[in-house]
């Protein structure tokens, strides 16, 4: 008498192996759906290319300094001569100038407040808004990142990224 092999055993193990598969595949689809406020942050961030030409200013070379700092990636330093320039002349620019240096140091709170106060400067509200937005992202602070870029109309600089952004958030 002949044992013949089972040939059931080894299709068994193909369709575990298949289901396994594809198991894995639609576990990946649906985790890159998903992405953490953390990576869209990292997505949609960029430094502002920020440009002061004021010449004759009285505080023309503090100014130069700042932007050499800001420039150059020095974000402390270029902070603290942007607090120092708002000070004493208080302009948006250097607001929002800020509110970049403390999102590239990480502090997003107070890149929110600084960013608030001039949303509605006719120069500087565009990319304030935008920032904004950012700054309540990197915060996890979902919703409110929502309204903000909701609220940016389509002539806005950002609307496109705002849009897409909408759009990875939902």
């Amino acid at each position: 008498r002949s044992v013949e092999p089972n040939r059931a055993r080894p299709f068994f193990w193909y369709l575990v192996g298949v289901a396994a598969a594809v198991g894995l595949l639609l576990m990946v689809f649906y985790f890159s759906q998903f992405q953490s406020p953390a990576s869209l942050y990292e997505q949609n961030y960029s430094t502002y290319a920020l440009s002061l030409a004021s010449r004759g200013s009285q505080y023309e070379e503090l100014e130069h300094d700042a932007s050499q700092a800001y420039t150059n990636g020095n974000f402390e330093e270029a902070l603290v001569l942007f607090h120092r320039l708002n000070q004493k002349n208080p302009k948006a620019l250097f607001e929002l100038a800020k509110g970049i240096c403390y999102l590239e140091l990480n502090y997003a709170d107070s890149a929110e407040f600084a960013l608030k106060t001039i949303v509605e400067d006719p120069l500087y509200g565009e990319p304030a808004q935008w920032y904004t937005a950012l700054s309540l992202l990197k915060q996890n602070k979902e919703e409110a990142c929502k309204d903000i870029l909701k609220s940016i109309p389509m002539e806005h600089e950002f609307y496109s990224k705002a849009q897409n952004l909408l759009k990875d958030l939902d």
